[in-house]
């Protein structure tokens, strides 16, 4: 009798640990990691075969020197025009043709030796993409310029074909690279994994805005795949340095330069 309760009490207490174990499962189906870093190398501490890389491009793998060009400075024009159109996407809108412009012409610089980590990662025959929320409009510029630099993301993408992705706007995966488009970037990675059938163990996730760490971190998550990402911070201080006279000054140069008329000057 009394080995049958002690028995007893041995089971109930295992179906105890399974329903608080169920619990915290349901509630915790996978722990995802999102850490800060100013250094891009931090990634390699995650290089391992079952892990899949994602990385953002500007200003975290590459950035536009000065002040124009960048996304602080779209921002910052943005809000201005915003307060003479009184509606921030219309603002935005109109201010796309000017930032398209400048990013012809200005060139990509590399952040932190990603050339030589990208590198290291693909010799490893681990898979790599970018995720960018860049338009159509500059996708084979920007192409170019990776090209340049050194960096062809297509090495050891899992899909070698462009594809055509439904987001806010028209998006593509071409050379290895989403041009998201400003779409969400979690809903863009998974919609790449639908359409090639490709789904990896683990995603590692690299980009310069937390939102967007995020947005990845939680439609990774709930495809069930395992997530780490890292808030690359070394923009934050740059972006403290911006300069709206610079910038003004900068962007009327490079369009004499190019034979326009500097916007909003007679």
């Amino acid at each position: 009798m009394l080995s049958f309760n002690v028995e007893r009490e041995n089971t109930v207490k295992k179906q105890a640990i399974l329903v608080i174990l169920s619990i915290f499962f349901l509630c915790n189906p996978i722990n995802g990691i999102i850490f800060k870093s100013d250094q891009l190398h931090d990634v390699l501490q995650y290089a391992e075969k079952d892990t899949f890389f994602v990385f953002d491009i500007d200003d975290t793998i590459a950035e536009t020197p000065g002040n124009i060009g960048t996304d602080t400075w779209l921002y910052y024009e943005t809000r201005e025009l915003e307060k003479k159109v009184s509606d921030i996407n219309l603002a935005f809108k109109l201010m796309l043709p000017l930032y398209f412009l400048v990013r012809n012409y200005k060139k990509l610089e590399i952040i932190d030796h990603s050339d030589e980590i990208i590198a290291q990662l693909q010799n490893q025959k681990i898979g790599i993409i970018a995720l960018t929320s860049q338009s159509i409009p500059m996708h084979e510029r920007t192409i170019k310029q990776l090209a340049e630099l050194g960096i062809d993301f297509s090495l050891t993408a899992p899909f070698d074909k462009p594809l055509e992705l439904v987001g806010t706007y028209k998006s593509i995966f071409k050379q290895g690279i989403i041009f998201s488009a400003s779409s969400n970037k979690g809903k863009m990675l998974i919609q790449f994994f639908e359409k090639t059938g490709f789904k990896p163990k683990k995603v590692f996730f690299a980009d310069d805005k937390l939102k967007n760490v995020q947005v990845v971190e939680k439609e990774v998550e709930a495809a069930g795949i395992e997530f780490v990402g890292m808030l690359f911070t070394r923009r934050e201080e740059l972006d403290k340095q911006f300069d709206p006279q610079k910038a003004e000054a900068e962007l009327n140069e490079l369009l004499s330069n190019i034979a326009l008329v500097p916007i909003g000057k007679s």
